[in-house]
């Protein structure tokens, strides 16, 4: 069974991104039913407990993943703070927030 990649997240994201630019219907799978516009896209199904969502402009949330609890003593181990400290880096490169200009 294929299993997910970087590389393959990004394919299908990109590809569901595209298709909802150019196709109203897909766009409205998208948005209601991301699982099936990924189906769509993809043949690697998501893992279990992989959430994705597509949302119109104006409409995210901001979703934080917390770290795992502290040891009793406060310190994290070695494992923990590679989780915390390994980020991947953004999608599409510079992300997707634009850059708020107050003048």
């Amino acid at each position: 069974m294929n299993r997910w990649t970087d590389r393959e997240i990004f394919k299908a994201l990109d590809q569901v991104i595209k298709a909802s630019a150019m196709d109203p219907d897909f766009r409205q799978i998208a948005v209601h039913d991301a699982k099936a516009a990924l189906d769509l896209v993809s043949d690697i199904p998501l893992p279990e407990g992989f959430t994705v969502r597509f949302v119109e402009p104006g409409t995210a949330d901001m979703v934080i993943v917390l770290p795992p609890v502290a040891a009793p003593d406060g310190e994290l181990t070695d494992a923990q703070l590679e989780q915390v400290a390994g980020g991947r880096g953004q999608y599409p490169p510079g992300g997707y927030f634009e850059p708020h200009n107050s003048e």
